[in-house]
């Protein structure tokens, strides 16, 4: 519109200035012919499918104002839980072989016991001071002779070199408590209770256990009572000795035993603590192998790859 025309036009009977911009072409009913669009937007036979370059997040659009929508698989994927399982398994395994290695070094230390610094050397008769300060019992001591614990060349079930000698342990008084602080024996029967033939000899050579003496640590017998095998009390002193002048070597087993105990202590401690380890770790495994498990069977079989559709407007 010119600034300086004035509306309605005061001159009816003058044409209005022609139109530049072409008539939309009509129907004589009013209706636009077929292959166009009174809104502008062109007919759904103008638009071709478009893609989505992967990776990049661009449409290739073609023109018509196509909305794109991706259709596919998008549950989450089983990849991450089943990789956490496997971590967690091999280091289940791994804590699983500590605690192995752990109790195996322990046993083997029993195993490897060494009497040579525990052994002393005396005549033919030697003087002992039981001592157990804790009060839960001492393994008490060993009293060898020279000689083959399994030399028995008559078979009369006695040691050769034990054969003729009399064993004798009396208390601070002269009393013989024999019988009530020591088992003394030469007999090559490993199985009888009575006999110290069945002793572990550890690695005692070219000599025989003839006495254990004040061997007094709790046990449970046939009655399922607890009772230990001697009598002996802190700080009694008893002497050990025998009528052939033969001289004799005295094994502390209580020493021997303590460091091996405590160790095997520590040991047991850390073995258990590995092996919890273990066990909580496959524990997180198998959790996770169940989440993994779940995705799977929860992903839709056959699921067609991610795509591009559109939908028309």
């Amino acid at each position: 519109m010119n600034s300086g025309s004035v509306w309605p036009n005061p001159n009816p009977t003058s044409d209005p200035e022609p139109s530049t911009a072409p008539a939309e072409a009509t129907s004589a009913t009013g209706v636009p012919p077929a292959g166009s669009s009174v809104t502008g937007v062109p007919p759904s036979s103008a638009f071709t499918s478009g893609s989505i370059q992967p990776g990049t997040g661009a449409t290739n659009m073609m023109p018509g104002g196509g909305i794109p929508v991706v259709v596919g698989d998008e549950g989450k994927s089983p990849k991450v839980p089943f990789i956490v399982a496997g971590a967690l398994a091999a280091i289940g395994v791994v804590c699983f072989l500590i605690s192995a290695a752990i109790g195996a070094s322990a046993i083997g230390a029993f195993e490897d016991l060494s009497t040579r610094e525990y052994t002393t050397q005396h005549g033919d008769s030697v003087t002992l001071t039981y001592d157990d300060e804790d009060g839960l019992g001492e393994e008490g001591w060993y009293l060898l002779i020279p000689g083959d614990p399994k030399a028995d060349v008559n078979d009369n079930g006695i040691m050769d070199d034990c054969e003729g000698i009399a064993f004798t342990v009396t208390d601070g008084q002269g009393n013989d408590v024999s019988a009530q602080v020591a088992r003394i024996s030469c007999s090559t029967d490993t199985v009888a209770e009575s006999s110290n033939a069945g002793e572990p000899y550890f690695d005692i050579e070219d000599h025989i256990v003839v006495a254990r003496m004040c061997y007094t640590i709790e046990e449970y017998n046939d009655n399922g009572e607890y009772t230990q095998e001697h009598d002996c009390s802190e700080g009694d002193t008893f002497t050990f000795s025998n009528n052939a002048s033969v001289n004799m070597s005295v094994v502390d087993l209580d020493a021997m035993y303590i460091p091996v105990i405590e160790d095997a202590i520590g040991a047991g401690i850390g073995a258990f603590a590995a092996g919890a380890a273990g066990c909580f770790t496959m524990c997180g495994g198998l959790i996770a192998l169940v989440m993994a498990l779940i995705r799977v069977s929860s992903k839709p079989k056959g699921a067609a790859p991610m795509q591009q559709q559109f939908i028309m407007q």
